[in-house]
Order: structure tokens, then C-alpha cells, then sequence
């Protein structure tokens, strides 16, 4: 039996909310395909909502789309939950994808056209933002043209881009060869981040170490709804917490490359910049800022020492005395 072309991997957590509108459109999208096989496999991370019940029911529309849903009988985290996505599939090419988004019109024709037959083993597309109802917010792309990026251009590349959603940060825009994420997997040592929230991270990164290509091809590809941030969970600070974990990734894997720590470290200033952190603290509130900075004094040294000392003494101190 022939293997998917590709699978929708879908990590999720009380999400039925949004999972329909997500379903729709992958099969808006895949009724233009049907010499094509596709597979929609979704890891429910233990959800507390109707998800069992949606799924007990769904039955795929088309012939060549088939359903694998697995449901885990306790929270496993988001990384675990990423990777029982993937592991469950068994398509050449996997789309991760978070429950709440939805695919934009026309990438998956895009995406079979002219995306999948290039030489690489990862993809990376551009989001639509839209809000909690489906209405257009604005659309984001990570740099100002396509790029072909190894190993040896990584440096120029997070320099290139304006934001870590470039750099595997966003789920919903990455596609990848599952062949290369097994080899990369089977490499590494990765307890160490399975409660990072970029456990895909640290192994798509490792696939680009392994001398394989990413094709960044400055396309919309997905609808990523915002205000739905699951990662905040545990405060606006240590939002800011998950996304410095990059630079421990960093320093995993090219444990040698001093231009690339120094490249993810001011890609990291770009996005976090002191206005960020200020903000964050504000919303957090006095009680919760100085819990994040006792508990975190590393992260508030190195916070410190990337932005102006002078500049972020004094505008906290402004706020603490407000």
C-alpha cells in the first residue's frame, strides 16, 4: 500500500473549539488531489473538552484522506505531545500544525507544485494572523525573499530574519521529510528539553546540522490565530523564559560556533527587546516580576548584559516605584 504524500500532524489540548474549522480546511484543500493520499493525525494530549467525542464520530469525506487519532491517558507536556504527532504518521512529508489555525487558501497546491519537489528536507512558510473569530489581522513573514540555508548560512539567515517564528518558533508553517526527523531523533540526547516547548526545535536544527537543507519560500501557507497563546499558561515572564531556551539549544548543538550563538542572541534582542520585557513585567504585576527574577537570576543577568544597563536599571526602577 502506497504511503501518504503527506500528514497533517496535530498536537492538541481542548482545542474542539477550533479543530472543526481546521478540518475544513485541509479538506478544502485535499479534494483537489484525489491521486494524492493524505492523512490527518491528531495526538490529543489528554483533553478535558468534547475532542474524544469529535473524533469518535469524524469520518474522513474522501477516500484518500484518511484519520489516525491518538489520545494519551494522561497530560504528556507540549514537546511529548509534538512528538506523538509525528510518531503516529507515516506520510513522506509531515505539516505540523496547531489545532487552533487553519490552512490558507491554496497551500497545499502551492506546496505540491513548487515547494515539495526541491531538494531539501525542511520547509518553512509564512502566516496570516488572524483573531479569535477568523478575522484578518495582518500577515507576518519571517524575511524579505526565499532562501535556500544550510549549515554554513544559518548565521546569515537568523540574521536575515525578524523574528524566531523563522526559526521553527511558530508550528503551523513547518513541513518537514520524516525520514530526516527520525535520523535526527535517533542522535540526540534531548531529555534535557523535553519541557522546553521547542523539543522540534532543537531536532529540525539538528537535521540543518546534519548537512541538510531548509527552503524558506516566502509564502503564506496557514492562518495562525492569535490571542490563543498556550504557552502563557505560566505568566507573560516566562513567555519570555521558553523563547530565551534557544540560546541553550544553541549551545547544544554547535557548541563551537561562537558567530551563531552571537547571531541567536541578537535575533533574540530583536524580539525580546527591553520594551517586551518591560511590558511583561507590567502586566505580571510587581509580585510575579520579582518571583521570575529571583527564580531565573541567570536569564536576569543575561537580560541585563544584552540590553543597555543604564537603560534597563533605570526603566525598572521606574516601574517598580509606579
Amino acid at each position: 500500500m502506497s504511503k501518504p504524500v503527506l500528514s497533517f500532524c496535530i498536537p492538541t489540548f481542548n482545542m474542539i473549539l477550533y479543530i472543526p474549522e481546521l478540518l475544513e480546511s485541509i479538506e478544502s484543500e485535499v479534494i483537489s488531489f484525489p491521486d494524492q493520499l493524505f492523512e490527518i493525525c491528531i495526538s490529543d494530549n489528554c483533553s478535558t473538552d468534547n475532542t474524544l467525542f469529535f473524533f469518535r464520530n469524524y469520518v474522513s469525506p474522501f477516500e484518500n484522506l484518511s484519520i489516525v487519532y491518538f489520545r494519551s491517558e494522561s497530560n504528556l507536556g507540549a514537546d511529548r505531545n509534538f512528538l506523538k504527532a509525528v510518531s503516529i504518521s507515516s506520510g513522506k512529508y509531515c505539516w505540523l500544525l496547531g489545532a487552533d489555525d487553519r490552512l490558507k487558501k491554496g497551500a497545499l497546491t502551492l506546496l505540491l507544485s513548487k515547494v515539495l519537489n526541491r531538494n531539501c528536507d525542511i520547509f518553512l512558510g509564512d502566516r496570516e494572523n488572524i483573531d479569535l473569530y477568523g478575522n484578518s489581522i495582518s500577515f507576518e513573514f519571517w524575511s524579505s525573499n526565499q532562501q535556500i540555508i544550510s549549515k554554513n548560512e544559518l548565521p546569515r539567515y537568523i540574521d536575515s530574519i525578524k523574528s524566531i517564528g523563522g526559526l521553527f518558533s511558530y508550528l503551523s508553517c513547518i513541513l518537514f521529510k520524516r525520514e530526516s526527523w527520525d535520523l535526527s531523533i535517533q542522535s540526540l540526547d534531548f531529555d534535557r528539553f523535553l519541557c522546553s516547548n521547542y523539543i522540534h526545535t532543537l531536532i529540525l536544527l539538528n537535521i540543518i546540522k546534519k548537512d541538510k537543507a531548509m527552503h524558506y519560500f516566502h509564502n503564506t501557507i496557514v492562518q495562525a490565530r492569535r490571542g490563543n497563546d498556550s504557552f502563557l499558561d505560566k505568566g507573560y515572564l516566562n513567555r519570555i523564559k521558553i523563547d530565551y531556551g534557544y540560546i541553550d539549544i544553541v549551545y547544544y548543538l554547535f557548541p563551537e560556533d561562537i558567530v551563531l550563538s552571537k547571531s541567536i542572541k541578537s535575533l533574540l534582542k530583536r524580539e525580546r527587546n527591553i520594551f517586551h520585557f518591560l511590558k511583561s513585567a507590567c502586566l505580571s504585576g510587581k509580585s510575579e516580576t520579582y518571583e521570575f527574577m529571583k527564580q531565573n537570576s541567570l536569564l536576569t543577568r543575561y537580560i541585563i548584559k544584552v540590553f543597555p544597563v543604564f537603560f534597563i536599571r533605570i526603566l525598572l526602577k521606574i516601574y517598580h516605584k509606579g
